[in-house]
């Protein structure tokens, strides 16, 4: 397993692993796609919240490559962008 690095050095190991769903996962280092890999966490997309807030596309690609389980979210998608 990689190392969880700063951005994750607040989240056990034990947090991560399939009952997980960290939703959105746009900015996902390359190494932290990797320990959700290796932990089975799962990821909820929000293509819809990321477009309206402008907060960047996640690296589905490299996500689905990575076989890590994905399902799309919808989170204020009837929300008003004014």
């Amino acid at each position: 397993m990689t190392s969880m690095g700063a951005r994750w050095s607040t989240i056990s190991a034990s947090t991560l692993g399939p009952r997980l769903s960290p939703a959105h996962s746009v900015w996902l280092l390359p190494e932290e796609i990797d320990l959700l890999a290796d932990t089975k966490t799962n990821i909820a997309l929000n293509p819809i919240g990321n477009l309206k807030t402008r907060s960047g596309i996640a690296p589905i690609r490299e996500i689905l490559n990575a076989g890590i389980n994905t399902g799309i979210g919808c989170d204020n998608c009837c929300r008003s962008t004014m």
